[in-house]
């Protein structure tokens, strides 16, 4: 037989470099998802097995064969199938034809060394896995066809079935049947015992899954469900469930428990042939009659299946990896297929460099070698090809620590005796440098700088050296134990140092002096450190398993990132954002710095002790403490093919994402939630933004996903912005609740967005910015305080962390003084323009001011953004509101005196080209507000007035100009005046109160117009105005009650005069009082809304004009320091006016009012009736009672009969036995005719 072994790539589109998101989904569209690895075989395959540690792969083929394949090697050899010796059954004188035999089963021991398979004559033959070429034994057990084996997990025994419906159990060392069980009702296709050798489990061609104890020679109980026969019956691995497959093609889990069904699965289109499960319970794998595998997760309520394979294969056996790594299936036509439920990063490169732990590793400077180090040796290995160059042996004293300095091109190791040595290779062989006497005690750590190392001794010194000439350059003390590890900024000028008495200490590395120092850090050794963006912020892990992120400014840390469940031995920081970890946990961690999330996990397999970065940063070097090196590509640089992490049931992820995809399924699978591909840095968010699936968005943000931006920038909100309001809106709305409690950094996204989301019309955007602003209530903060400034003071800082010395004066002497406030901190976890005048800062308040959901001014961000304006801008304001009164005072001026000076025109001309600059510095900056803000086109209808008044009076056009053109400029200055009144609070409601006046005033003007008509038309009729214009004037001086007495009226024209002005004035009165009453309470409704956004617009024209602080666009943190009570108190004006409101609210409790009480009238019944019911209910309880009691008292009696009954028979026989020698023809009628008569009185007294 011929065998081929092919190693199919993945798909195409994964070997690609980055894509677009676009691009990526197009190939995910067009390309298989899994693609197998293929053993293809000349012949029938008839049964399939892997080994428990995933080494073997042994089929079943024609002619009673067994084939081998060791995967590792990619090598097939057959078993000796021939066995010793023939059982009776089959013995060579039956003429048995071995050709016809077939491999119907095949297990495998836990210890992997016994083969047991079951053939189509009944037999069970037995092999050594490990002397394939040993021929078999084979005893017989069934009278028909094996159909299946299972062996316990201890090996002790196993079961067989078969055609002839018994149940054999086996003793595995002396291969006998120890019992048997038979299932009478049909033939037993499948058995399995569960994992803690308590049941087992059967099904076949009855329908019916019988399950008994492992111990019992009897059936337990049968489950009913299946319509045909069933083909396939597993346990869970934690033995709770039986899952069962069958002709009808559903699937059902069974409760053992319950001996229910407890789930059913429904997809496939042809029977179901074989069932496979995941070491954790969580997928199940199906394979049916028409080709297709699916995997379902089967720990949601309604799974739907994952495809495995996309074209029709002749499938009749599957199984799982014990890792869970791959799914192996077999076909009878087309060979085994591997299908890889796993991506891994190292699957190769692995080698074992040293004997010992590697303690660090380090590249050249040409990038032509990197260098690993252990305690007792250095070796140099070429990157390229992964070749040992040179190696060097420390047979003296212990190295514990090195480095390689890139200055001078040799690598430096320090001793536990603090000795210091550089070596030079000379050949093949490394030979000592400078030798020196560095510390007293152990040097623990090496940092290089450009042309200096420096050292970190067990005393707690740190020295800096030179590392041409091996000087000293100079000494920092003060650590009191001995130094860990040390780290240098990008520069080089800063140091950062931890120690073994928990302290980190920043250092000026020119200068030797110390300039931060942090106590409290890790809660154990502080055993790695990295700088991040700047001489700033850095990053920590630790002995206590966890990683701190620093701002070293304000000597505070985030909290925890916990993943690794070991110490934190070494790690990467990659384009300042991205944190790569090793631990002795054996895991790999790759970690999102901005976002401060993990983003994967990397299984290494060894304790891991070092990290380095070589060829440019697209591969990692790992060394662990066994000595193994492993080389692996980095997941995160660009040039990296795709690989997903977490690498578990990353071949099913990108399955089920492809199905997502194609949008065949649209159930959420909570187990992807935490997955992300890379380089791209694509999350599940991803997908469904782009595919504008809302809903399975929803289910993916409430599970937690990772918001994190791919590589070219795209985060899930930007890209829902762009692609789908509505889920742009559900992102928004899930803000408070599930992304911001599961992605620290989110508002990170948000910050260059805010314009965007201000200007799309976004219902739910008021969640964002109430997520944006929480309490702080970090321990370090003091609870009482005498506040600094005014109540609440808010401030900006640079710092996401709130420093409480600039809102809280130095403790008081008197101590009672300074417990008379009790504080409450918060902070805004974005970063908003701040500074006042600076072209974001403007841009920002046009975008909030016309942003059409007022909900935001009520959030205490913007009320705290817009405080901490109001106090930088308030000067402005006061002083344009002064040039204002000025100028208008002299527009006044001008208008009482005569025309002769020219003075006053001068100065109108220089007023109005200042207002004329700050009208198109708004026009330039704010041009989309300013067209729609009124206030504004009363202020450039102002200014062009005057103008036009100015030209005209130096045309001497004097008179006229001044009669018909600046009554209007006057006007125009007043109104444009009073809106400097919205500087102030009460004011600024009045103004509003009046716009809306005029706004709503339209229904009062048409009423007053057709009654003035109306009314108008019928006194000119009558005659009683002898001009149509002094009738219509007359009805309207009666629509405002004025009743016109000096002239004689006759008595109808009286009448309806009266009529006339009472009609007119009660409709006129009432349409007021109405709309004055709706007016009021609209303003008042959204009376906070409108105030603050008033407010901005107010600071945003100030800002316009303050052109000098253009350029500082830098964002900054909101901090916020109150008094608690001044907090709790409300405002007394927020419930004004809402009339409408409370009475709808009151209308409606008195319609629940009226219906508690219908309720209470019904219960008040129930109550009365209550005794009488339960008089009744307890008579027929009596009633049973004493039913019970006969019928307990009949159930003696029949019991006294029976043992009479019973006592009568054996006096029957005995005396029947008697009389039986003597004369049986005549006396054997006499006791069954006393039995007779005694069981007739015995049920009578019965």
């Amino acid at each position: 037989m011929s065998f081929t072994a092919a190693h199919h790539t993945s798909m195409r589109f994964l070997e690609t470099f980055h894509v677009p998101l676009r691009a990526f989904i197009s190939d995910l569209k067009s390309n298989s998802f899994i693609e197998p690895r293929d053993f293809h075989f000349n012949t029938q395959i008839t049964s399939l097995c892997l080994t428990s540690d995933d080494a073997h792969i042994l089929a079943g083929i024609d002619q009673g064969r067994v084939q081998i394949i060791e995967l590792e090697k990619d090598e097939e050899y057959a078993m000796n199938t021939k066995a010793d010796e023939a059982p009776n059954e089959h013995s060579q004188d039956d003429s048995l034809n071995l050709e016809s035999i077939i491999i119907t089963t095949i297990c495998v021991t836990s210890d992997c060394e016994t083969v047991i398979v079951g053939t189509s004559l009944g037999t069970v033959r037995i092999f050594e896995l490990d002397n394939p070429s040993i021929s078999s034994k084979e005893v017989s057990g069934h009278q028909g066809s094996i159909n299946d084996i299972v062996i316990n997990h201890d090996d002790r025994f196993f079961l067989s079935v078969g055609e002839d419906t018994n149940v054999h159990y086996w003793d595995a060392k002396t291969f006998k049947i120890d019992k048997t069980v038979i299932v009478e009702e049909g033939t037993v296709k499948a058995v399995d015992i569960s994992k803690n050798d308590k049941w087992i489990a059967a099904g076949g061609s009855d329908r019916l899954v019988h399950v008994w104890g492992t111990m019992a020679l009897a059936r337990g109980w049968t489950m009913e469900g299946h319509e045909l026969g069933i083909n396939a019956v597993i346990f869970t691995n934690d033995s709770k469930n039986i899952i069962s497959g069958g002709d009808d093609r559903n699937i059902f889990v069974w409760s053992v428990r319950e001996k229910a069904i407890a789930l059913s699965l429904a997809g496939h289109d042809g029977p179901i042939i074989d069932l496979a499960l995941t070491s954790d319970n969580t997928f199940l794998a199906s394979a049916s009659s028409e080709g297709a595998i699916f995997v379902w997760n089967i720990e949601m309520m309604a799974p739907q299946p994952i495809p495995i394979t996309d074209q029709e294969f002749n499938i009749n056996k599957i199984c799982i990896s014990s890792d869970d790594d791959m799914l192996v299936s077999s076909s009878k036509s087309d060979g085994i297929k591997i299908w890889p439920l796993r991506r891994s990063f190292l699957a190769e490169n692995k080698r074992l460099a040293h004997e010992s732990s590697i303690i660090a590793i380090f590249e050249d400077a040409k990038s032509e070698f990197f260098y690993t180090f252990t305690n007792k040796e250095i070796k140099m290995w070429r990157i390229q090809t992964m070749e040992l160059e040179a190696e060097f042996n420390s047979d003296e004293t212990e190295i514990t620590a090195a480095i390689f300095l890139k200055h001078i091109n040799q690598p430096c190791i320090g001793s536990e005796n603090g000795i210091l040595r550089t070596l030079k290779l000379v050949g093949k062989e490394f030979k000592s440098g400078f030798v020196l006497n560095a510390h007293s005690s152990a040097i623990n750590c090496f940092v290089e700088a450009h042309d200096s190392f420096v050292t970190g001794g067990n005393e707690g010194i740190i020295c800096v050296w030179d590392s041409t000439t091996a000087k000293k350059r100079g000494a920092m003390i003060g650590h009191s134990l001995g130094i860990t590890c040390l780290c240098l900024t990008h520069d080089k000028s800063i140091l950062i140092s931890a120690s073994q008495d928990l302290e980190i200490k920043v250092w000026n590395i020119i200068t030797g002096n110390e300039l931060t120092a942090i106590k409290k850090t890790h809660n154990d050794r502080v055993l790695c450190l990295s700088f991040t963006e700047n001489e700033f912020f850095a990053v920590s892990g630790g002995a206590d398993n966890s990683l701190l992120l620093w701002d070293l400014r304000a000597k505070r840390h985030s909290p925890p990132l916990e993943s690794h469940k070991d110490d934190i031995t070494c790690m990467l920081v990659y384009q300042n954002e991205f944190l790569i970890t090793g631990s002795l946990d054996k895991y790999i961690g790759v970690w999102s710095i901005k976002d401060q999330l993990l983003l994967g996990k990397i299984s290494a397999g060894f304790k891991i002790t070092s990290l380095t970065f070589i060829d440019d940063c697209k591969e990692i070097l790992v060394g662990s403490s066994g000595g193994v090196l492993i080389r692996m590509p980095n997941p995160l640089s660009v040039n990296s093919s795709l690989s997903i992490l977490p690498e578990k049931y990353s071949g099913l992820f990108l399955s089920y994402l492809r199905k997502v995809v194609l949008k065949e399924t649209d159930i959420y699978d909570p187990l992807f939630t935490d997955y992300v591909i890379f380089p791209d840095r694509f999350s599940i968010l991803h997908f469904l933004a782009f595919l504008k699936n809302a809903n399975m968005l929803g289910q993916a943000l409430k599970s937690g996903a990772k918001f994190i931006k791919s590589i070219v920038a795209e985060d899930p909100l930007k890209i829902s912005l762009f692609q789908s309001k509505q889920c742009t809106e559900l992102i928004l709305r899930s803000f408070p609740k599930y992304i911001a409690p599961n992605n620290p950094k989110i508002f990170r996204y948000v910050e260059p967005l805010l314009k965007n989301f201000n200007n799309a019309n976004l219902m739910n955007l008021h969640f964002l910015y109430e997520s944006a602003f929480t309490p702080c209530t970090d321990k370090i903060l003091p609870e009482f305080g005498v506040m600094v400034g005014s109540n609440p003071e808010v401030r900006w800082s640079y710092s996401e962390f709130i420093d409480h010395s600039k809102f809280v004066h130095e403790k008081a002497k008197n101590d009672q003084e300074w417990r008379q406030q009790q504080l409450s901190f918060s902070r805004s976890l974005i970063r908003l323009p701040t500074i006042p005048g600076a072209l974001s800062s403007v841009l920002f308040l046009q975008s909030i001011v016309m942003c059409k959901n007022h909900e935001i001014f009520k959030t205490e961000l913007i009320k705290s953004l817009l405080q901490f304006k109001w106090r930088k801008t308030k000067a402005f304001i006061i002083i344009e509101g002064i040039l204002f009164i000025g100028f208008f005072a002299t527009m006044i001026a001008h208008g009482i005196s005569d025309d002769s000076g020219a003075n006053f025109t001068y100065a109108l001309l220089a007023f109005n080209c200042v207002y004329a600059i700050k009208e198109i510095l708004l026009i330039k900056y704010v041009g989309r507000y300013y067209i729609g803000d009124p206030w504004n086109l009363v202020g450039l209808s102002k200014i062009i007035i005057l103008y036009l008044y100015l030209f005209f009076r130096v045309g001497h056009e004097t008179w006229h100009a001044k009669v018909y053109i600046f009554p209007f400029a006057l006007m125009t200055s007043f109104i444009r005046g009073a809106g400097y009144l919205r500087a102030y609070k009460p004011t600024r409601r009045f103004i509003r109160l009046l716009i809306q006046i005029y706004m709503d005033i339209g229904p009062f003007l048409i009423v007053l117009l057709s009654c003035t008509v109306i009314f108008g038309i019928v006194f000119y009729v009558l005659k009683l105005n002898e001009f149509i214009k002094d009738a219509l004037l007359r009805a309207y001086t009666l629509n405002y009650g004025e009743f016109n007495i000096d002239t004689e009226w006759s008595g109808f024209s009286t009448f309806l005069d009266l009529f006339a002005s009472f009609f007119t004035t009660l409709i006129m009165l009432n349409i007021i009082i109405s709309i004055m009453g709706d007016t009021y309470d609209k303003v008042s409704e959204n009376s906070e809304a409108n105030d603050q956004k008033e407010f901005a617009a107010l600071i945003m024209e100030v800002e316009s004009i303050m052109i000098w602080n253009r350029e500082m666009n830098v964002p900054y943190y909101v901090h916020q320091c109150a008094i608690k009570e001044s907090e709790v108190q409300e405002d007394s004006s927020k419930w004004s006016g809402k009339m409408n409101v409370i009475k709808k609210s009151v209308k409606g409790i008195h319609t629940k009012c009226k219906n508690i009480r219908n309720e209470m009238k019904s219960l008040k019944l129930m109550i009365k009736e209550f005794p009488k019911n339960l008089k009744s209910e307890v008579n027929k309880l009596v009633e049973k009672q004493k039913s019970a009691k006969f019928a307990k008292e009949s159930l003696a009696k029949i019991g006294l009969a029976l043992t009479s009954l019973q006592r009568g028979l054996k006096q029957a026989n005995g005396l029947k036995s008697e009389i039986f020698d003597a004369d049986a023809g005549i006396i054997d009628n006499m006791p069954l005719k006393w039995l007779r008569n005694s069981i007739k009185k015995s049920l009578r007294d019965s």
